[in-house]
């Protein structure tokens, strides 16, 4: 029965990252709990441990799930949809107005003259060093620097179920959230 796998393989993950989880599905499990309860126990604790939604047992299968924020500076819909209009609107004071790869050199110009400018203002406006460094997918933090596909190409492994995998998750996306939101709350939030 896949259902059976599913929920013993979220067991197994409870059982080795989340033991105060796993003791409640046990007990759950022995009071007759149906499977959509399990599930919903499971999901949601999950869910608010690690900050970002784990929407089903499948999804347990994939490892704790990463959530990147980077900007799709390589496809040309970054450049066509209204959604980005902060970010392309700093990218066009360095002279870019298109996908990445329609010219890479301008971009990369682009990038260490941003980069020159954080340095110079590393102490006196830290909010603009986050912007610049965000927009120039510059940051440091993976999540920030990359988009989701871009992510996948770069060859990305996927954390696994264990306690040191939870912490560096955990870090990850503190951190990422810290970068995206400390300019945001000065410049506006374009997500």
């Amino acid at each position: 029965d896949a259902w059976l796998a599913d929920v013993g393989y979220a067991a197994v993950v409870c059982r080795d990252c989340f033991p105060d989880l796993y003791a409640e599905l046990v007990q759950r499990t022995r009071a007759g709990a149906t499977e959509a309860q399990l599930e919903d126990l499971i999901c949601t604790a999950i869910s608010q441990r690690l900050g970002v939604d784990v929407g089903s047992f499948e999804m347990l299968a994939f490892g704790p799930p990463l959530e990147p924020i980077g900007l799709p500076t390589g496809e040309p819909e970054f450049f066509e949809t209204a959604q980005f209009a902060r970010e392309r609107a700093v990218l066009a004071l360095f002279g870019v107005t298109s996908c990445y790869w329609d010219d890479d050199r301008a971009f990369h110009r682009a990038q260490s003259i941003a980069e020159v400018i954080a340095d110079e203002l590393q102490d006196r406006d830290p909010d603009v060093v986050c912007l610049l460094r965000y927009v120039f997918s510059a940051t440091g933090n993976t999540l920030c620097d990359y988009a989701w596909e871009e992510l996948v190409e770069a060859g990305f492994e996927p954390l696994t179920w264990t306690p040191e995998d939870i912490a560096f998750h955990q870090e990850l996306h503190a951190d990422a959230n810290r970068v995206y939101t400390k300019p945001s709350s000065k410049f506006g939030n374009s997500r």
